[in-house]
């Protein structure tokens, strides 16, 4: 909430391999009850366990276009994460008649997690090599609570299409942790100094959500129904941050940072009345349609002697949905609040080389919402095809205005501007090829167009900067007595950016990826798992990886009575390569990032599932499922 999102539009490239970043290291374990008690009430509980330890290693080029120099930050970093995480849910489903249901589904998730990583970075450009050379050193400690419940009360009135209603959600999430950094900067240019910072951020945060709604809805005619949602909100969210600086006299943290401290307060209240019709014009065509009158009071308090900023809004926010046989046509119009960290009426100086202020003047963002789907199935041939298309406009968008000179010294404000827009048309088609008693052949094919437009303000230089991509996939699946599965798949991705306004150069990329999944099913309950991947992007920073090649193979064998056991050995990334990489571009900025990947390991795993039933005048009993 409290934080400051440096926002911006950008294109991303996929993955080379698969899997978590980070190498991982997880112990995982549950139980799940069913009971049945009757046809009238059924009952969920279960709990899960999990401990998971990730080290992360990755490496970052950040290159930055400034007129006629460019500037090049390596960074180099590595964390050892922990994290202990308790699940409870449950789920209460009670028929007491034929006409109505009530539903009840409370959860809890506790965690507790510990980081220690460190940074090593360099920067240069093509006229001052090095500028500087940074260490960072981090450690952090934090735990987290959530419990939320949804409730639901459902009635059928004795007349067809008549009913009522109600839902209530609560969730609340606080949170607590603490923060130690030692961030040191060597300088080699005589117009910005060296610096040492050694700092402690103890942190609070707290999210509570409430809400309440009741809908009613009552046929007026044959084909028409009319409804009626009322429904009331609350959200309250603390975000405050206190920052200390190390007091080399008394040897602890004592040194109170006002400067880098935060105490952010968001209080909104929301209520707002639905009315809505659907009409069914014929047995191929019916309509939705709803406009949402939405009134939000919304209190901003910032402490540290500012005034708060007090805000009422009204909304209009219509939705519509025609369904015309296979094809379906929506609109909606959404709104959504400015972070309250980028309303802050102040400035924060997180260090020498980065500062942000925050803009209080920040209006909502509101956005329009166009679709078009249309799908089609033949039984008897075994195609299928679909087609969508989608378009985004944007109002009051919120993005970050930068300043930055030679020397690496960043700031930055949010503002709004009117004019993005994200326009997506996709397809895909699935065709039986051969269909016989024992062979199987099917292809698939699926392309995606995308484009959009988003702003920049980089040096007081504006623009706007447009983003295409183009993903073509071609897929065959192939099936042998269902004794062997195949599923080759090949994926050409093209992305590629353009700019109106600055002085930067277009950029693009091309990435191809090749991969496969079989199973082969042995006598006496055996089978063979495998995937293989191969991924290639020709345009990465220097130093990094290219290509990679990951193949992973399982061998499985079915246990005891009607396969209740299974006992499987496993074998992930034999050839050792697993590495995640991708590019990101934003404005002047090109980031590159390569992840090392849970990389070669062996797996035995040993599963049971317990079923215990008993029926009685043909109501089940208690059934217990452990994993």
């Amino acid at each position: 909430m409290g934080g400051l999102d440096r926002g911006g539009a950008a294109f991303s490239r996929a993955t080379l391999g698969v899997g978590a970043t980070g190498k991982q290291t997880k112990t995982l374990g549950g139980i799940n009850i069913n009971t049945d008690y009757g046809k009238k009430l059924k009952v969920n509980l279960s709990y899960v366990f999990s401990r998971a330890k990730t080290e992360y290693n990755m490496l970052i080029n950040r290159q930055q276009v400034l007129n006629d120099t460019t500037t090049t930050t390596n960074n180099n970093n590595n964390s050892l994460n922990t994290s202990y995480t308790h699940n409870i849910t449950a789920s209460v489903r009670w028929h007491p008649n034929d006409t109505t249901q009530l539903t009840y589904n409370p959860s809890v998730y506790i965690r507790q997690n510990e980081t220690m990583g460190n940074i090593l970075s360099n920067s240069f450009s093509n006229f001052i090599n090095p500028i500087n050379n940074r260490t960072s050193d981090n450690n952090s400690s934090g735990n987290s609570f959530q419990f939320q419940h949804s409730f639901n009360y459902n009635h059928q009135f004795n007349k067809k299409g008549e009913s009522v209603s109600v839902d209530h959600n609560l969730s609340i999430s606080p949170g607590s942790g603490f923060n130690y950094s030692d961030d040191n900067l060597a300088s080699y240019i005589p117009t910005f100094p060296s610096y040492s910072l050694k700092r402690k951020g103890d942190n609070d945060n707290q999210n509570t959500d409430v809400n309440l709604s009741a809908t009613y809805r009552k046929p007026i005619v044959k084909k028409l129904i009319a409804d009626l949602k009322a429904s009331t909100g609350y959200n309250h969210q603390l975000d405050k941050v206190s920052t200390y600086d190390y007091n080399p006299i008394t040897g602890q943290y004592d040194s109170f940072l006002l400067e880098l401290s935060s105490d952010l307060t968001r209080n909104k209240w929301t209520e707002a009345l639905t009315p809505g019709i659907t009409y069914n014009i014929s047995q191929k065509v019916m309509l939705m349609a709803h406009l949402n009158a939405q009134w939000q009071q919304v209190d901003n308090s910032f402490k540290r002697n500012t005034a708060d900023i007090d805000q009422h809004f009204f909304y209009l926010l219509p939705s519509v949905n025609l369904n015309i046989s296979r094809l379906s046509i929506s609109y909606n119009r959404s709104v959504q609040l400015p972070n309250i960290g980028d309303m802050i009426p102040y400035t924060v100086v997180f260090s020498p080389l980065y500062s942000v202020t925050g803009n209080p003047n920040l209006k909502p963002t509101t956005q329009d919402n166009f679709s078009i789907n249309f799908n089609k199935y033949n039984y008897q041939s075994g195609s299928s095809f679909s087609v969508s298309a989608s378009a985004s406009f944007e109002q009051n968008n919120v993005f970050r205005q930068r300043t930055i000179n030679a020397d690496l010294v960043e700031t930055s404000m949010p503002v709004n501007r009117n004019g993005r827009y994200t326009y997506n048309v996709g397809g895909f088609f699935n065709k039986q090829i051969k269909k016989n008693k024992d062979f199987r052949l099917s292809s698939r094919s699926n392309i995606n167009l995308s484009t959009g437009r988003t702003f920049f303000i980089v040096n007081q230089q504006s623009g706007y900067q447009y983003n295409y991509n183009i993903n073509f996939t071609e897929g065959l699946s192939l099936n042998w007595k269902d004794k062997i599965e195949i599923d080759p798949q090949y994926t050409l991705s093209k992305a590629f950016i353009t700019y109106s306004g600055g002085a930067f150069s277009n950029q693009n990329t091309l990435v191809h990826t090749a991969n496969a999944h079989f199973n082969i099913f042995l006598p006496q309950k055996f089978n063979i798992e495998g995937y293989y991947t191969y991924m290639y992007n020709p345009l990465v920073a220097p130093g990094f990886q290219k290509s990679s090649n990951l193949l992973s193979l399982s061998l499985a064998h079915q246990l005891l009575k009607k396969d209740r056991g299974e006992i499987k050995l496993s074998s992930y990334d034999i050839l050792n390569q697993n590495i995640s990489s991708y590019r990101y571009v934003s404005e002047n900025i090109i980031t590159d990032t390569q992840s090392e990947v849970v990389k070669r390991y062996f797996m035995l795993t040993l599963q049971f599932k317990f079923n215990k039933s008993t029926t009685k005048e043909e109501e089940k009993k208690p059934v217990l499922m452990m994993r």
